[in-house]
């Protein structure tokens, strides 16, 4: 089961507070994860998985 909504606030990554985005749309589902990041809020960013070290490295598109 689905259930969308909108967050009141912000989200951001612990280590880059300034990327924060205010009141997100957000998806929770009846799956292994609690909540996911949503399109809206990863298409702000080029990312890459490293799988390898385990990380995910986001770089803000030019102008953002």
């Amino acid at each position: 089961m689905r259930h969308r909504g909108q967050l009141d606030g912000g989200i951001h990554f612990a280590s880059t507070p300034q990327l924060r985005q205010d009141n997100p749309r957000v998806l929770f589902q009846s799956i292994i994860h609690d909540g996911l990041i949503g399109r809206e809020h990863l298409d702000r960013f080029r990312y890459t998985v490293d799988v390898q070290r385990e990380q995910l490295l986001l770089t803000p598109f030019a102008g953002s």
